[in-house]
């Protein structure tokens, strides 16, 4: 893990304690800042939509790159589960991501996920190199009401839901 007091951005948790619990606050703490590449994830029947945002909340950039979505395309073959996994993998280590935030589902009720969807989110959290968390509906939605944004132009409309997962997981 990287960090970098003097260039402004710190990348770990740990970094953050130190920050909070050391001589080093004597600085101006409120100069530093949090800088994570977030994939925001939503899982949609056998496939999972993909956005990556760099910065922090107040000031983010779309990383745009393909592929923009992967679909699972027999739950039953073990091979093609594992190139799943590895095709997601991949995708992480290449674009360097840092954290990954998966919005979360329902076990229960009429929106609920169903069962190759949980075996996707399963897989993902699988992924050793980096935190994986899943993010509530309502702190999304929470999110979205506090920071009153707005997803990229670029940004296909199919990506919106992960958008606001990925938004939510930045610093």
């Amino acid at each position: 893990m990287l960090m970098f007091f003097s260039g402004k951005y710190c990348y770990t948790k740990q970094a953050r304690k130190l920050l909070r619990s050391s001589a080093i606050r004597g600085i101006a703490i409120k100069h530093m800042r949090f800088h994570m590449k977030i994939c925001g994830i939503e899982i949609a029947g056998s496939e999972i939509r993909l956005v990556i945002l760099d910065g922090e909340k107040c000031n983010f950039s779309l990383i745009n790159v393909e592929p923009r979505k992967i679909t699972l395309s027999d739950d039953t073959n073990q091979n093609e589960v594992k190139a799943f996994k590895e095709t997601v993998f991949a995708y992480m280590r290449e674009n360097g991501v840092q954290h990954i935030a998966i919005k979360q589902r329902n076990k229960k009720g009429g929106f609920s996920g169903g069962a190759v969807g949980f075996k996707i989110e399963g897989l993902i959290q699988l992924y050793n190199d980096c935190e994986v968390s899943l993010i509530s509906p309502v702190g999304i939605s929470a999110c979205k009401k506090k920071y009153e944004i707005s997803p990229p132009s670029e940004l296909a409309k199919y990506q919106g839901e992960a958008f606001e997962t990925a938004f939510k997981a930045l610093p």
